[in-house]
């Protein structure tokens, strides 16, 4: 191991269902439980035994009505209930919330997040997205791809000076003399911008951890840009580790460009890891989990991913043409995705069943089917060579998903010296190694 690299951060993709779309149809799955808490509750308290840095839990606004119960989301109840709710029942796991800047206010965010930072005692993070579809159920038209990152960036502005409003110091609580928290250490922010106008200052007193910490997923040059100027933790889509340490030395360098230390910008790819004790039993896990794709399903998702690309001509083992395909950078939807897709659909040649099935299984995040000693290998591989500072972990089926991930992988690589065995602090940032940022 190279030691100058010390230990990787690991996160969970939290989700009831599993993260492979057909994985609520195993049997033992729990799927009835999917819209209550008891169960995610178990698998929180799962994570943290195994001293994860944090639960993500994602979200979506769009209802597609042409796929729409066939399978159960990933991202069933809204996530700052679930999280409010996991608050109470964990003491030391971060948790991770997606909240939309193309749906929502700042004043509303910056109080969420706020608040699960208060009650969590200093473990809430904003996975800032800027929504490519759902404009339907807001009556609202959403901006073009550069505009919504126009609007994340001054969005995130408001909410971080909204956290600023008040200063560490103004809370006083002081009964004899009849004063709880000092006014002149309690800031308005008179924010007018573009977007928004916001006076301020917050209704409550500044969060434990300074900001909640800044989480953003993307990969396109708007993501990315986005990402050098606010991200603290990057999901990233890498399925190669090519790709993944082209990526990690680019935004580095934009983040320095930005002028903020690189090493406190934490970059985890997604990584879905199907395990078995040995070789034959993890394929035959993957085997068993892809009998379980709804193609039609499916290939209706890749549609939409591919920016509503007509499809319904061709046969399983047909390739789509590539005049019919919106190259990654006129794309208006997620711009990594499409990246993605279209390089395994143009250079990879494969067919519309391969397609369906890489985007059921795994989404386009890397997926490693095999022991735990050999799925180690390959994390320790791209950590100690600069792909990564550690990977947001998406079990492919719950329970047993995460249960093999708890039990089976982290004490391999906890054995290796490249996670902690005990927690040694009691907030993300601290998990993070992320600074609590200074009220300037």
């Amino acid at each position: 191991m190279n030691e100058s690299r010390g230990q990787m951060n690991l996160n969970v993709f939290l989700t009831s269902r599993g993260y492979h779309s057909g994985s609520w149809r195993r049997a033992g799955s729990r799927s009835e439980e999917l819209a209550g808490f008891k169960f995610l509750a178990e698998m929180a308290a799962l994570a943290e035994q195994a001293k994860i840095d944090g639960l993500f839990i994602a979200d979506t606004t769009n209802t597609a009505t042409e796929s729409f119960g066939k399978n159960p989301t990933v991202t069933l109840l809204e996530p700052i209930t679930k999280l409010a709710a996991l608050a109470s029942v964990t003491d030391r796991i971060g948790l991770i919330g997606t909240a939309s800047t193309s749906f929502n206010e700042p004043f509303n965010v910056a109080r969420q997040f706020g608040s699960l930072d208060h009650i969590s005692d200093g473990r809430a993070g904003w996975n800032i997205v800027t929504s490519w579809a759902g404009e339907d159920n807001f009556g609202t038209k959403l901006l073009d791809h550069a505009g919504r990152y126009r609007r994340a960036s001054e969005f995130t502005e408001v909410v971080t000076q909204l956290w600023d409003s008040w200063q560490d110091d103004a809370v006083i609580n002081d009964r004899e003399g009849g004063c709880w928290a000092r006014p002149e250490r309690i800031h308005e922010v008179n924010y007018s911008g573009e977007f928004f106008n916001v006076r301020g200052p917050l209704t409550d007193p500044r969060p434990p951890q300074g900001w909640p910490v800044l989480v953003q997923a993307g990969t396109s040059a708007s993501g990315m840009s986005f990402a050098a100027r606010w991200a603290e933790v990057i999901f990233t889509v890498q399925p190669n580790i090519e790709s993944a340490i082209e990526f990690y030395d680019a935004l580095k360098k934009m983040v320095v460009n930005n002028g903020r230390d690189p090493r406190r910008v934490k970059i985890l790819p997604g990584l879905m890891p199907i395990l078995g004790r040995t070789l034959s039993e993890a394929r035959e896990l993957e085997r068993e989990l892809s009998e379980l794709i709804d193609f039609d399903t499916a290939s209706q998702v890749l549609r939409r991913n591919f920016g509503m690309v007509e499809i319904d001509d061709l046969d399983w083992d047909d390739r789509i043409p590539v005049e019919r395909l919106t190259s990654p950078e006129a794309a208006e939807g997620n711009r990594s995705r499409h990246a993605i897709l279209y390089r395994l659909a143009v250079d990879e040649k494969y067919t519309l069943r391969q397609l369906c099935q890489f985007l059921s299984t795994s989404g386009g995040h890397m997926k490693i089917v095999g022991t735990p000693e050999s799925i180690a290998d390959v994390m320790e591989s791209w950590f100690t060579t600069g792909a990564c500072d550690g990977f947001n972990l998406e079990p492919p089926f719950m329970p047993g998903g995460l249960e093999s991930i708890v039990h089976d992988l982290v004490p391999v690589l906890q054995d290796r010296g490249l996670f902690r065995k005990e927690y040694t602090g009691s907030t993300l940032r601290e998990h993070l190694g992320l600074e609590r940022p200074t009220v300037g």
